[in-house]
């Protein structure tokens, strides 16, 4: 995918629209703050700071000059935003989703619709109004993997990705980097700002989410990712997205 940043921004936002039927994109940042959102289809945004998941009802914000790497699990259609400095000064310095209403959803959805001759008209101008008021006042915390920089955390949350459904308690990860149950604690927080086990949950369910976007079933996604139950799976999906697998991706036995 190539996600073309404007010379010129005429306006406050400036839409991207694309669709793939798979993207997997490089490291790279852009001069312009970018909300990404895709209308149909599953995104992750990794930066340095961490991973972000990003289905149909949430989009995630991209400061300029933070560098990220976006892609798809499954297919795509984005419709996502780039921001001009003037309207950047009121988002968030660092990078954080932000749950896309229905109201949210259509505003952008019929923006990225207008033709060129519209997009100076009066009714542009009310709709990127409504976009921005959405965006600045509906930020919430979502499914994030907050990244380590200890190279020991590094290597051994690399692991947990890698092989989701293994379960590494508490004082097993402590051994693995060579430090006391206490000190593993007190360095992992420090490091990523959340618990052990937290993050850990949110990788299974970072793995189970994936799984289904790209068009796996509620079962396999849960006992892939450790779950010993497809009931067990959706309460946690549940719990942290708000939503079962079945509400966000139908039926899926």
């Amino acid at each position: 995918m190539s996600r073309h940043e404007p010379a010129v921004v005429a306006g406050p936002i400036h839409p991207i629209v694309e669709d793939w039927p798979r993207f997997r994109g490089v490291a790279h940042r852009h001069g312009l703050g970018e909300v990404i959102y895709a209308i149909e289809g599953v995104v992750s945004v990794a930066t340095g700071e961490g991973t972000w998941v990003v289905p149909p009802d949430r989009a995630v914000w991209i400061p300029a000059g933070v560098e990220h790497t976006t892609r798809s699990h499954g297919p795509v259609r984005f419709r996502a935003l780039f921001v001009s400095p003037q309207a950047e000064e009121d988002f968030p310095p660092r990078p954080c989703v932000v749950e896309v209403s229905a109201l949210l959803r259509e505003a952008i959805r019929r923006f990225t619709e207008l033709p060129p001759n519209e997009t100076g008209s009066d009714f542009a101008t009310c709709l990127t109004r409504l976009i921005l008021a959405e965006l600045r006042f509906t930020a919430l915390p979502s499914l994030e993997l907050p990244r380590p920089r200890d190279p020991r955390l590094v290597a051994l949350c690399d692991a947990v990705l890698e092989s989701p459904a293994e379960d590494i308690p508490l004082e097993a990860a402590a051994t693995r980097c060579g430090v006391s149950r206490a000190g593993f604690m007190r360095l992992f927080r420090t490091e990523t700002g959340t618990s052990w086990g937290r993050w850990c949950r949110h990788a299974r369910l970072f793995a189970g989410l994936t799984a289904l976007a790209e068009g796996g079933s509620v079962l396999s996604a849960a006992l892939d990712c450790g779950y010993q139950s497809p009931s067990a799976f959706a309460a946690a999906f549940r719990e942290t997205l708000g939503r079962t697998p079945r509400e966000w991706f139908g039926s899926r036995e």
